[in-house]
């Protein structure tokens, strides 16, 4: 017999009885504290469900969870208010029938620029069905956090922002973070159904 094959034969009644020893010396009845990351409150999320709005010959599909509220004019221009109460949040549409699109699109453009400021911003672009779109995501700013341009060319532009009504809701990006995925969810359905 080699000198290893002792030491394991005697090292193998010992090896139950160290474990034991320190499974013991954990702490499991909670004497001690122990800090914990910070938790956030879960937010309820809207179901994706939509419901068709009608706005100067436009339909849009915003959803159902929202309150909506329509202010027109008679040109047909005006605003959509889709208030989330649930999550503190309101998306201001504007929709416009401009005779200089590419003019509109420019103003729209340097507009989400100033809304972002020095926050970085991540750009989805759509397209489809003759629409061309995108939402600019800005996780740093803390009132307007994802904002939309999109148009047909020809017709009409359609620009909006959500827009953290609740102080709590804007307080902190990463406890937002599921609100601001369930709104951006809602408008890239609400461009990609122009």
């Amino acid at each position: 017999m080699s000198v290893f094959d002792n030491i394991l034969r005697r090292l193998v009644p010992v090896v139950p009885v160290v474990v034991l020893s320190l499974a013991g010396a954990c702490d499991g009845g909670g004497r001690n504290a122990i800090p914990r990351r910070t938790a956030y409150p879960r937010v309820q999320l809207c179901d994706t469900v939509y419901d068709a709005v009608e706005w100067g010959g436009v339909m849009l599909s915003l959803n159902s969870a929202a309150m909506v509220s329509v202010d027109s004019r008679a040109d047909g221009t005006g605003w959509i208010n889709a208030v989330y109460p649930g999550y503190g949040a309101v998306v201001r549409l504007t929709l416009s029938f401009p005779a200089d699109i590419a003019a509109v699109m420019d103003n729209r453009m340097q507009r989400i620029g100033l809304n972002a400021g020095d926050s970085p911003t991540a750009v989805t672009r759509l397209s489809g069905h003759g629409v061309d779109g995108i939402i600019v995501e800005a996780p740093g700013a803390a009132v307007t956090p994802l904002q939309l341009l999109a148009t047909d060319h020809s017709h009409y532009v359609l620009s909006g922002a959500v827009e953290f009504t609740d102080t709590v809701s804007m307080s902190d990006a990463e406890a937002r973070r599921p609100v601001v995925d369930a709104l951006r969810r809602d408008m890239i359905h609400l461009i990609e159904s122009l």
